[in-house]
């Protein structure tokens, strides 16, 4: 039916029937509170249709710090997988987006994701390859594992930060699944009106603008003139009522006047 209209309009995000999701800014985020090592992470959360944790903001990280600590009967590292591999070969960061994994270009920013897990990952890298208590054999297996899993520490008492200086990925830490809300929609279905017009209408309309004022101001103009001889007749009406009652006024004290004299002669008359 060409009459109705039908509009969508967004009504609301949510995390779906999982409770444990917590919407925060523009993502759900789940903690698992048991610790496993980051691949097994990665994949408890695909199983929920979900990703590891990628922090978008800084506050978003302050609002999962919160989440994590108020659990007090949880007893873990304070250290929570992040869904990101620094890769020291290529000199890239790979974002894993469920199955798919996505390079995150280089970029001069050094609060990005891609400049704290290359500057963590190569002071870690060093630091362990001069370490005189590390064996030859030890230094060498490192060479080939050129790749550091990320994570983020909670009980830091410094600014949250990403370290990607978990070389061999092997590190326990907490699970925490992040995905994308729920987007509810309602559609409004409205009735359109189709508003006929006579011919004599039409052609009332198509009039210049020029005439329709002037056929208004002549309106205006009878109004005006009917409303001043309307005030006219009243006043002349007041008037004349206001003359004839001055006359009679005038009468009766004239009589008045004749029959206190009348009075006066009978009495004078009697005595």
């Amino acid at each position: 039916d060409s009459s109705m209209i039908s509009v969508n309009t967004t009504t609301d995000y949510t995390c779906g029937d999982d409770e444990e999701y917590h919407l925060m800014d523009e993502y759900c985020y789940k903690i698992f509170f048991h610790e496993t090592t980051w691949q097994d992470a990665k994949s408890e959360c695909e199983r929920n249709n979900a990703m590891l944790l990628i922090p978008q903001q800084m506050k978003t990280l302050n609002l999962i710090k919160f989440l994590f600590l108020r659990r007090r009967s949880y007893t873990s590292s304070g250290i929570a997988h992040v869904g990101v591999i620094y890769d020291n070969r290529t000199h890239t960061v790979i974002q894993y987006n469920t199955t798919n994994g996505n390079t995150l270009p280089n970029t001069p920013n050094p609060n990005a994701i891609h400049t704290l897990c290359e500057k963590t990952f190569r002071t870690r890298y060093e630091t362990l390859m001069s370490s005189s208590t590390l064996s030859k054999e030890d230094k060498e297996r490192l060479k080939t594992q050129q790749t550091g899993c990320a994570y983020v520490n909670f009980r830091d008492d410094f600014e949250l930060s990403i370290s990607c200086n978990e070389i061999p990925c092997n590190q326990l830490a907490t699970v925490i699944c992040q995905k994308s809300p729920i987007r509810k929609t309602r559609s409004i279905v409205a009735k359109r009106d189709n508003i006929g017009l006579s011919i004599n209408d039409a052609a009332n309309f198509s009039k210049p603008v020029g005439k329709r004022f002037s056929t208004i101001f002549v309106i205006f103009a009878i109004i005006f003139v009917l409303i001043l001889l309307g005030s006219i007749y009243i006043l002349h009406k007041r008037r004349s009522m206001q003359e004839n009652n001055n006359r009679i006024d005038t009468e009766r004290h004239t009589s008045n006047l004749i029959y206190s004299k009348v009075s006066t002669g009978n009495e004078f008359d009697l005595n």
